[in-house]
Formats: C-alpha cells, structure tokens, sequence
C-alpha cells in the first residue's frame, strides 16, 4: 500500500487542502492529513487551542474517500518530525512525504531545505519517497529532484494565511472553506480577533505591534520540517 503522508498546520483547512487531498487520494492507496502539534518556528500554530483545530479537520476531511484524519500530534501537544512519521507508518506500506517545490530547490547541489533544515533531511532525501505537489508558474529543474519522487501538477489557490486575514479583517470567507468549516468558524468565534501571523494584526496596531505578520505560504498545509 502507498501512503502519502499530508501534514501542515491547516489552521484553518480550506477548500485548498481538500482540493490537494482529492489529488492525492487519485495517486496514492491512503492519503494521511496529519494537523500538527505547536510548532515554536510557526508562532501562530498554537493560538487557536487544539480542540478546535481537531475538530475542524474533521470538518474539512471527514468521509473524503481514501483519507484518514490523524490526529496524534494535536492530542498529544507535539511536532512530529518526518523521519519519526517514517518510522511510524514504515510497517503499513510505502510511505510518500508531501512537499512542495520551494523544498526541493537546490536539491541537485545538496542544498535544499529538506537537505539541510530537516533532521535527517539527508537520510530521508536518498531513501525516502516524496510527492513534490507543483503549482502553475513554479517551474523546477528535474536535477533537483530527490532520487525517489513523484511530481504532481496542481491548478490550486489559496492559503490559510489568507483565510485567517479575511476573518480578522471580518470579510467573508465562502470561497476559502467548506460550509460545516465555515459554520464552525462563526459558532464559537476563531480567527477572529487579529492574532500573530495576519496581516489584520497590521491593520489594527501600529507598525512597532506587528512583528509577528508574516507572508502567506508557499504552498498550503505542506509541513515543513
């Protein structure tokens, strides 16, 4: 069995992250969406508590064919890098790691991030398997490449940075995120409030207080570790 493991902050999970589950459940035999614990290099991971991060993705994921909602490391208040997620789903298949192509780059010179930020990033890049997802406009170069990979094209838009922005600026968020996460969204009031890692946190505070806005991301829910 193939197992592409989906990790990321999906905080929120948007329609983006379905549309790129959709994707790989075509390609794999199990797609894993695994939401991660706090994250001390992603400030604006552990903001919104777990249990509401838990519960939407199961919202945003739940009956998806061919996809499974892990949720060990909200439960469990940690990160878990990619080499332990190797380790862990090693005995159910062949494990594929979901990256995108701004990890990739360099590859050929033994500089690219998962080379040299993972831990052992340079293990995993000769023997492991990775689906590198590629966004219109994001050429690569096929030397950079890792030894065992897939490339999968992608006609998908949008971040959670983007949604968090819209709700705290109070816009609307209808075509960013499914009804039932919409809905749980409103009910109990998330992302509303300008929090570190949103450009509302701009808006409300003078220049000094923003320290913490960051740039949308380069390709949404795509764990990087």
């Amino acid at each position: 069995m193939r197992i592409a493991i989906f990790g990321g902050s999906f905080n929120p999970p948007g329609l983006h992250h379905r549309a790129i589950a959709e994707v790989l459940a075509r390609e794999f035999d199990e797609v894993r969406v695994i939401p991660c614990g706090p994250r001390p290099d992603k400030v604006v991971t552990g903001i919104i508590p777990a249990i509401y991060r838990a519960a939407l993705a199961d919202l945003a994921f739940g009956g998806m064919p061919g996809v499974v909602v892990d949720l060990f490391d909200l439960e469990q208040a940690t990160f878990t890098r990619n080499w332990e997620l190797q380790e862990r789903f090693a005995s159910m298949g062949e494990v594929w790691h979901v990256v995108g192509t701004d990890l990739i780059v360099g590859g050929a010179r033994g500089a690219a991030p998962i080379q040299t930020s993972w831990a052992k990033g340079a293990e995993l890049w000769q023997n492991a398997h990775f689906a590198v997802l590629q966004r219109p406009g994001h050429e690569i170069d096929a030397r950079d490449l890792p030894p065992h990979s897939i490339l999968i094209p992608l006609n998908v838009a949008g971040s959670s940075t983007e949604i968090r922005d819209r709700l705290g600026r109070g816009d609307d968020i209808e075509e960013y995120a499914a009804p039932r996460v919409r809905d749980y969204i409103e009910r109990y009031g998330l992302y509303r409030a300008p929090i570190p890692g949103t450009w509302a946190l701009r808006l409300r505070f003078p220049a000094e207080r923003c320290d913490f806005a960051s740039t949308p991301d380069a390709l949404p829910g795509v764990r990087e570790c």
